[in-house]
């Protein structure tokens, strides 16, 4: 999903961040997995994505 963002951003885009969608990826997970289970609940997932603000950017620009 975060590698679909990047990709509607494009190559150019002043709103893309400097890391990589992986590395995005990665630590979104790891922050959005309060309990840490490896596995994001529908909660934690909306709850993560709303407290992320770059995050947040990316998907409301």
């Amino acid at each position: 999903m975060v590698e679909a963002i990047y990709d509607m951003l494009g190559a150019c885009s002043s709103n893309k961040p400097a890391d990589s969608a992986e590395e995005r990826a990665k630590n979104i997970f790891a922050k959005m997995d309060e309990n840490n289970d490896g596995q994001l609940t529908q909660d934690e997932f909306l709850k993560g994505c709303l407290q992320d603000e770059e995050l947040s950017k990316m998907l409301a620009p």
